[in-house]
């Protein structure tokens, strides 16, 4: 039945039952409502139908390899996901694009539009899988227990050093290194390397917090805040 012209032959029947009783304004207001509540449940589906409809979509996608303790992280539009036994990158689609396969205690990853590294905390090395199914990796001189990856695909990796409190390493998107810098009065939490070439750190030392900066084609720090 159409919303314009006769109302529903029901609603009339409730309209005319309930309006001995109560004033006309009221009645009026009351009909409306159950014209409404008759036409709605025609023009918009029940919500519980569409998540049902998104959960299956989502099940065609993103198949993950065996593994435990699986870490994810967002790649672009995409999707890291490191487990035990190896690393994936998915495309938005939920393609997988690439995958390879190494062992990891505690798997970790970060990711970009350019690609993904995964790493095994507090152990040597990292890996990168590349959106165009290649992959690729590198030693490092200590455990490593974080990375980072920006948006032009350059990588900056933290790492333990004997005889100092930390070392941060810049990688380029092959992981080819191109800065160091070991941390000797502050310990390394994290960093991150801009596009242009800015290195930021944040420290922990034995007073407090601290933000260093570097420029990765230079040696000596750029400036420092506490």
């Amino acid at each position: 039945r159409k919303i314009s012209g006769d109302r529903p032959r029901s609603a009339k029947v409730i309209f005319c039952s309930i309006s001995i009783h109560l004033p006309l304004v009221f009645t009026r207001k009351i009909a409306i409502f159950l014209i409404i509540s008759q036409i709605s449940p025609f023009s918009n589906p029940p919500a519980e139908k569409k998540r049902t409809a998104a959960a299956v979509r989502n099940r065609d996608g993103f198949q993950l390899r065996s593994g435990d303790d699986i870490f994810y992280a967002a790649a672009g539009n995409g999707l890291a996901a490191a487990t035990t036994t190896g690393a994936q990158l998915f495309t938005a689609s939920g393609k997988c694009a690439a995958s390879a396969d190494f062992a990891m205690t505690e798997p970790m990853c970060a990711g970009s539009t350019q690609l993904a590294v995964f790493w095994d905390a507090g152990q040597n090395g990292i890996h990168a899988l590349y959106p165009d199914g290649s992959a690729a990796e590198s030693a490092t001189e200590g455990g490593v227990y974080f990375a980072d990856v920006n948006e032009t695909g350059l990588i900056t990796v933290l790492t333990d050093k004997d005889g100092y409190r930390g070392s941060v390493v810049v990688y380029d998107n092959d992981l080819t290194p191109l800065f160091r810098w070991d941390a000797s009065s502050v310990t390394p939490v994290s960093a991150r390397t801009t596009g242009k070439g800015l290195l930021c750190v944040n420290g922990a030392g034995e007073d407090g917090g601290y933000l260093r900066f570097f420029r990765i084609d230079r040696e000596e720090m750029q400036a420092e805040f506490f």
